[in-house]
């Protein structure tokens, strides 16, 4: 009897750490795939994307060219105001990425860094993110136009693939 009676101690414990542990594991599931956490791994890979070093090769940079339509909706309504007037807004993808690879060939390094979300809303299908972010661009001329913190406006839409960027405006506050 006290053998009997030991078994199902033992196997209560044992169901009740594997009930434990799934709950956590769903948990933890369900934080890790809230839209909240996408959108920020979301936004740091498209930083990154648009980022690149001086020891960057150019191959390397043309990469992230073709990496940089993944993010992109079919248009992206820019906001600034150093946009320059050859740029229409809203951007079609490809001209998106053409200004992209036209930076790439044009600058030393782009570098986004300090980024820090400011706010976060989702609204069913569509998202936007405030980031604060310290830009690095290592061109001659355009370098002192858009090098210091800026505050960025992220538009997300949500398509089959995931999120998409739709919208991006910024305006620089500080050196």
């Amino acid at each position: 009897m006290q053998v009997v009676t030991r078994y199902y101690v033992c196997m209560r414990r044992r169901i009740t750490i594997f009930a434990l542990l799934v709950m956590i594991l769903l948990a933890v599931s369900a934080w890790w795939y809230s839209p909240t956490q996408v959108l920020k791994r979301r936004c740091n890979r498209f930083f990154d994307a648009i980022s690149f070093t001086e020891k960057a090769k150019p191959e390397t940079r043309r990469l992230q060219v073709l990496k940089l339509g993944d993010f992109l909706d079919r248009t992206v309504a820019l906001a600034g105001k150093d946009l320059p007037e050859e740029i229409s807004s809203p951007a079609q993808r490809d001209e998106f990425q053409a200004i992209f690879a036209i930076a790439c060939d044009a600058c030393r390094f782009v570098a986004i860094t300090e980024r820090k979300i400011e706010f976060m809303g989702i609204d069913g299908e569509t998202a936007s993110v405030q980031v604060t972010v310290r830009v690095g661009i290592g061109h001659p001329e355009g370098g002192k136009l858009f090098n210091g913190t800026h505050r960025l406006m992220l538009t997300w839409h949500h398509t089959t693939p995931g999120w998409c960027l739709s919208g991006l405006a910024w305006d620089k506050i500080g050196p």
